[in-house]
């Protein structure tokens, strides 16, 4: 089989050969139709290929023969051969592309006898000449190339060659400039480095001045918030005796009995009265309580810290001397209350566990507020005629005066009293043990809502009593 033959002007026409090896082939020798059914014979063509047919009926009798094709590329079948009715066939079928060949026999048309039918099929894959002549083209044109590109190189290998010298110069002259401009790069480079340390320097000196200022400014807000605090501590100085009510007056004077015990109590506990001295206490009236006598007993209690005096000490002694009589210490002790107990109920909770610095403001903000511009902020002002107990959280002055007989029935319960004398001590034990019992003779209850902590427990008679045998025990010793 030659690669060329020529069309009917004589002109050189191209064709393809078939790969033979790869040629599939289907043979059927005897297939019965029958009558009004169809035989089918599908074929699947995997590459561009030639098919071969050939088939015959036998006894000359026709059959109703067409072929269709579906390209994998589209979505419907195609009509190759128009349906033609024959005794037998033989030719070729050229398939340029690929899919599914569908060959039909069909003896629809036949309504009484069966046909008896023999076929060959082959499909021969093709394979294409003008590829390979495209592919030797492809492979001279580049032996060419790389021939030309060697001719090409050896021209400019001569030029360069020739201009040698002349380049040698201007390499010269260019690298003498090259220096020169790396000179002037390099001294722009350190100029523009000097500069950038330079403003390093000034942002780290910035920054330290800054963190000074923002210490500057803490301190300044701590010293406001200190001159604040005092400010409202003086202000509660000259307003304790406000708190000093009706009811809580009252409430003195039915534990005046038991006061008066404690207070006798205390009385010369400190200072131990010379020879001459008791005798005339006696006459004047009995030995007076010193202040200092006064806050040691708030300090036996734990009611108050051993370290510096807190300002509003300075209200519970405002107008009283240094040595105080019954009503002055009655008086001293109601302030002391008022002092000392928590400004709010929400306090209540941590009043067990340490004294309340008397100085420290409450939880609701009294000092100067910050803005998100961290400007001060004054307080919104004080309606006319508000007072602390509109306040549904706030303490008011009977609550203080339980809160504090309380804490001193609580901390009876452990605190040791190891400078009073074994008299003294179970006096003090048994007046505040009969102090608690008047006062739960009173009913007396919590005038803020949630202030169940006020009202007072009843641990301190199993106190009085153990204390009370102990110093038997030691006179009787």
């Amino acid at each position: 089989m030659s690669d060329t033959e020529y069309d009917e002007d004589g002109a050189a026409e191209e064709f393809v050969e078939l790969d033979l090896d790869k040629t599939l082939t289907w043979t059927g020798n005897a297939v019965i139709v029958q009558r009004g059914t169809v035989f089918r014979m599908p074929l699947l063509v995997p590459y561009p290929s030639v098919l071969a047919i050939q088939f015959e009926v036998e006894g000359g009798y026709d059959i109703e023969f067409s072929l269709t094709f579906k390209d994998d590329h589209e979505q419907d079948s195609s009509v190759l051969v128009e349906p033609v009715r024959v005794s037998d066939r033989e030719g070729q079928l050229d398939i340029d592309t690929t899919g599914v060949c569908e060959i039909i026999w069909s003896n629809e048309h036949s309504w009484i006898s069966s046909k008896t039918l023999s076929y060959q099929l082959q499909l021969a894959p093709k394979l294409d000449v003008r590829w390979r002549k495209r592919q030797l083209a492809a492979l001279t044109a580049a032996t060419d190339f790389r021939m030309l590109a060697a001719v090409e190189m050896a021209e400019k290998v001569e030029e360069d060659l020739r201009s040698l010298k002349t380049r040698t110069a201007d390499l010269q002259q260019s690298a003498s400039g090259a220096k020169e401009r790396t000179a002037s790069a390099h001294a722009k480079h350190e100029r523009y480095l000097s500069h950038v340390r330079r403003l390093e320097e000034e942002v780290a000196a910035a920054k330290q001045h800054a963190d000074a200022a923002a210490q500057e400014l803490k301190a300044a807000h701590a010293a406001e918030a200190a001159a604040h605090r005092s400010l409202v501590a003086l202000q509660r100085v000259r307003q304790i005796d406000d708190g000093l009510t009706p009811v809580l007056s009252q409430t003195l004077e039915h534990c005046d009995e038991q006061l008066a015990a404690l207070y006798g109590a205390y009385a010369g506990s400190l200072y131990a009265p010379e020879e001459g001295e008791e005798a005339a206490a006696e006459e004047s009236g009995g030995v007076l309580l010193d202040r200092a006598e006064f806050l040691h007993f708030l300090q036996d209690f734990e009611l108050l810290g051993r370290g510096t005096p807190p300002q509003l000490l300075c209200g519970v002694f405002t107008g009283c001397p240094q040595q105080l009589t019954p009503v002055q210490f009655r008086r001293c002790f109601a302030r002391a209350a008022l002092a000392l107990a928590p400004e709010m109920l929400s306090e209540l909770e941590h009043a067990d566990a340490a004294p309340r610095d008397p100085d420290s403001q409450p939880p609701t903000p009294t000092g100067p507020q910050k803005g998100a511009d961290g400007n001060a902020v004054s307080p919104p002002p004080t309606p006319k005629g508000a007072s602390k107990g509109a306040d549904s959280d706030a303490m008011q002055p009977l609550d203080k005066l339980l809160w504090l007989l309380r804490m001193l029935s609580e901390k009876a319960r452990w605190v040791k009293l190891p400078v009073l004398e074994v008299r003294r001590r179970g006096a003090a034990l048994r007046a505040i043990a009969e102090l608690e019992a008047a006062l739960d003779s009173l009913g007396l209850e919590s005038q803020s809502e949630g202030c169940a902590s006020c009202r007072g427990s009843r641990p301190v008679s199993r106190v009085f009593n153990a204390a009370g045998s102990e110093s038997e025990r030691e006179a009787r010793g």
